[in-house]
């Protein structure tokens, strides 16, 4: 199941720092500001290097968004389904390197960041590994070339 930062949280028993199978609000709220966010957030050659290194990049935008326009090399999973199944099937490997990106990332909007919803999701499914970009800082790279986009899926 998802985990969600509304309501009651669900979550896979067998994750690391997860309380049973559901997270109350208040369990996530400790979940959420137990986070390193500094350690968690990369500078635009920050995140080109660990890119670079062979990272996974993640585009948490809707499928349509991704379509139109993502990283090259990026693949989608929508913030909403962040899943055991889906994390397992996009990055079997726990420890692999993860650079998630949204809206926020690449365009200046007034919105919340879906990285900042997304990175304890990562975390309580146990991914200890997961960088966001500090708030617009991908759009320099795309702009010059560093960070390529590219439309439809990826293959």
């Amino acid at each position: 199941m998802a985990l969600l930062a509304t309501g009651g949280i669900a979550a896979a028993q067998s994750q690391p720092g997860v309380m049973g199978t559901e997270l109350t609000p208040e369990e996530y709220t400790k979940l959420v500001q137990s986070i390193d966010w500094e350690r968690h957030t990369l500078s635009t050659e920050e995140f080109l290097a660990k890119r670079d290194a062979g990272a996974v990049v993640l585009d948490l935008r809707d499928y349509e968004a991704y379509l139109h326009g993502h990283i090259a090399g990026a693949l989608h999973i929508d913030a909403g389904e962040i899943t055991d199944q889906e994390l397992a099937r996009l990055v079997p490997d726990r420890n692999q390197t993860i650079l998630i990106y949204c809206d926020n990332s690449i365009l200046l909007t007034r919105r919340m960041r879906l990285t900042m919803i997304s990175l304890p999701q990562f975390v309580a499914h146990g991914y200890e590994n997961v960088y966001e970009a500090e708030r617009i800082a991908l759009i320099a790279p795309i702009e010059d070339g560093r960070l390529p986009m590219v439309s439809g899926p990826n293959p």
